[in-house]
C-alpha cells in the first residue's frame, strides 16, 4: 500500500484555506510508526507554518494591522468586537462617554470583566486577548446612548 504524500492530501485545497483545526482533527484518529512517518512530517511541517506564519514574532502586534473600533451604542444595547477566524487581537482599553460594562463573551455566557465610567479610560496592564470564541462585548446601561472607543491589535491572522 502505498502511504499519500502532503501534495495529495492537500491538493484539494488552497493552503490559505487550510486551517491548523483540520490538520489536527485529520490526525486525530492516526499514530505514527515507522512506515507513515515520511507522510506525517508534510502535515507536522505546514501546521508549525502556518502557526508562525498567522501570529507576529511571539504575540506581538502585527505592524500596519491596529486600529480603534468607534460604537454607538444606545441605552439598554451592546455591540462586539470579534476577529474572524482564526485571528486573535489584543485590546488596549476602552474609552467611553457614557458608564458601560466590558465583557467576555464566549457565544452563550457572557462575563462582565470590568466597569467604564464616562470620560475615563479603562487600560489592560496585561494583555486581554480576544478570539473568534471568546470575544468583547461593551454593554450599556448608562440611561443614555454611549460613544465607545476600542483601540486593538492584530496579533494573529
Amino acid at each position: 500500500m502505498v502511504e499519500p504524500d502532503l501534495y495529495k492530501y492537500l491538493a484539494t485545497s488552497q493552503l490559505a484555506d487550510v486551517t491548523t483545526e483540520q490538520l489536527n482533527n485529520a490526525s486525530k484518529s492516526t499514530y505514527i510508526n515507522a512506515s507513515n512517518l515520511e507522510f506525517w512530517r508534510g502535515p507536522i511541517t505546514v501546521a508549525r507554518l502556518m502557526q508562525s506564519t498567522r501570529t507576529y514574532c511571539e504575540g506581538y502586534p502585527i505592524p500596519e494591522l491596529s486600529s480603534i473600533k468607534t460604537m454607538a451604542i444606545s441605552d439598554a444595547g451592546s455591540d462586539t468586537l470579534k476577529p474572524t477566524s482564526p485571528g486573535l487581537y489584543q485590546i488596549v482599553g476602552v474609552f467611553s462617554s457614557a458608564a458601560v460594562s466590558v465583557q467576555l463573551v464566549d457565544g452563550t455566557s457572557v462575563a462582565t470583566i470590568a466597569s467604564v465610567s464616562a470620560g475615563v479610560p479603562l487600560y489592560f496592564p496585561t494583555p486581554l486577548i480576544i478570539t473568534p470564541t471568546m470575544y468583547l462585548q461593551i454593554a450599556n446601561a448608562s440611561g443614555g446612548a454611549a460613544n465607545v472607543g476600542v483601540p486593538y491589535h492584530t496579533v494573529g491572522v
